[in-house]
């Protein structure tokens, strides 16, 4: 289960997982403004984000979703991105048409 994008105004996160167990089924039922009774995170030490120049964000599978918010910082920042992504199969790629520039 990964943190993939969120809105402070709002309160709002969206999470991406892949239905494979029990849980994540369970997970995999839930709609749009349910709630989860605990949630946690992110854990770890965050990005550093700075003006780089040019990019380049590679994200596969489930991966595709931390790297969101990470690209869209790095955007924000004043860095061109270049972006990659890919996944088992075409049906398992998601996000391949969003834009962190917001066009």
């Amino acid at each position: 289960m990964t943190i993939a994008d969120f809105n402070r105004e709002k309160g709002a996160i969206t999470i991406v997982f892949a239905e494979v167990g029990k849980t994540t089924k369970e997970r995999g039922t839930l709609e749009a403004g349910d709630t989860i009774l605990d949630f946690v995170g992110p854990l770890g030490r965050p990005s550093h984000i700075e003006k780089f120049g040019r990019v380049v964000c590679v994200g596969g599978g489930v991966g595709v979703a931390p790297v969101f918010p990470i690209t869209r910082a790095l955007k924000e920042t004043g860095n061109e991105i270049i972006s990659i992504i890919g996944g088992r199969s075409k049906e398992l790629l998601f996000w391949a048409d969003e834009r962190v520039d917001g066009t």
